[in-house]
């Protein structure tokens, strides 16, 4: 008797164990179809020298914006945007870089055709190959000593970090995370998006708080305390799972400066300045 009832519930096990990764795998499509979508740009660069790159098999777009002077040992920063956003959001931010003699790359997480369809045709693999490309034609381009700098805002820093393990990129100076969450179901939880019991079934999918233990590199973490998307806590959080791994971290939080400030504020080059100071330092 006991060994039946041992098998029986060994059955159950695994069946409740298959039922919850064809529930992962189906959450993880889902919040991909979410994530990487694509917004048309409006406008392309204008007063600055700047090439368009066309990659992958899902042909994403990605503008690398140059100074008029390239150099040997320049500094560039591969920036992951936030959910929704379009290249032409990030245009004022990389003339500003392009005018300091830094090479910035901003890329769509999926192909225009995207945007015709609703939904997104690529997920976190793919993706990676391509930003893989995007950082090889950064490289290329700047040279063997090139300084990288990887930048994330909001969502793109869940992007930055999930695949950032991947990755081959030995030359990355630092990694700057800029109004993250601290994980996406937290985010789904807190704002009323998800039940905590749907919480239980949500993959360990987007978060931050573990990722960011994968980062050796100097660490910017920047975060106002009045945003009302990703709350302040959330990078207080982040700040202290990462430094189980290393105390390379620096912090600064701003007042009063909403989510998207980083590029679409009256005083966006105001917001960069501590970056610029942590990208100069390093």
């Amino acid at each position: 008797m006991n060994r039946k009832i041992g098998r029986v519930v060994l059955a159950v096990v695994a069946l409740l164990s298959i039922g919850m990764l064809i529930v992962h795998v189906l959450v993880r499509r889902q919040v991909d179809e979410t994530v990487f979508t694509v917004s048309p740009a409006v406008r392309q660069p204008d007063s600055v020298k700047y090439r368009q790159l066309t990659i992958g098999d899902h042909r994403i777009h990605a503008w690398i914006t140059m100074p008029n002077t390239l150099i040997k040992n320049n500094t560039a920063i591969v920036i992951f945007h936030g959910i929704g956003e379009s290249l032409s959001d990030w245009i004022n931010v990389q003339k500003m870089l392009a005018g300091r003699g830094i090479v910035s790359a901003v890329f769509d997480y999926g192909s225009p055709a995207d945007t015709i369809s609703g939904q997104s045709g690529t997920s976190l693999r793919p993706l990676t190959d391509d930003v893989q490309d995007i950082i090889d034609s950064v490289r290329r381009l700047c040279g063997n000593d090139l300084h990288l700098f990887l930048l994330g805002h909001s969502v793109g820093n869940a992007v930055l970090l999930e695949m950032y393990p991947r990755l081959t990129a030995p030359f990355v100076k630092g990694v700057i995370l800029c109004n993250a969450f601290s994980s996406l179901k937290k985010w789904l939880l807190y704002h009323h998006q998800i039940s905590p019991a749907a919480a239980l079934l949500f993959p360990d999918y987007l978060d931050n708080t573990d990722n960011v233990r994968n980062v050796a590199q100097p660490m910017l973490i920047v975060h106002s305390k009045a945003d009302s998307v990703n709350y302040f806590e959330d990078a207080l959080e982040i700040i202290r799972s990462a430094e189980y791994r290393h105390r390379s971290i620096r912090f600064v939080p701003t007042e009063e400066k909403d989510h998207n400030y980083i590029y679409n504020g009256r005083d966006h080059a105001g917001y960069w300045a501590p970056i610029l100071h942590f990208i100069d330092s390093i």
